[in-house]
């Protein structure tokens, strides 16, 4: 059985000792919870895939987690960037 990086073998879930989970936004009940989370480390903030446990960006401020938190999500429900600023006219 290969071993599992980073992460409890017996549950499968990634290892979360010593970090905070701040919540971000708010649970309607339709659609369960917020796929991504920014957790609180001792050095910064991360974002994590709270599915799959993956790490998107770690050593951040808050504002860049917040930033890349909201990125992930509008690419999961469709959205593809294309580096332009969207037309305010």
């Amino acid at each position: 059985m290969p071993r599992q990086r980073g992460g409890s073998a017996v549950s499968g879930r990634p290892a979360r000792s010593g970090l905070l989970v701040l919540e971000s936004g708010l649970s309607t009940g339709k659609r369960g919870s917020v796929p991504y989370s920014v957790t609180k480390t001792d050095d910064g903030y991360q974002v994590v895939d709270r599915e799959t446990g993956k790490v998107y960006s770690r050593h951040t401020t808050k504002e860049n987690a917040e930033r890349q938190r909201r990125l992930l999500e509008g690419v999961r429900h469709g959205w593809k960037p294309t580096g332009k600023k969207p037309d305010g006219g």
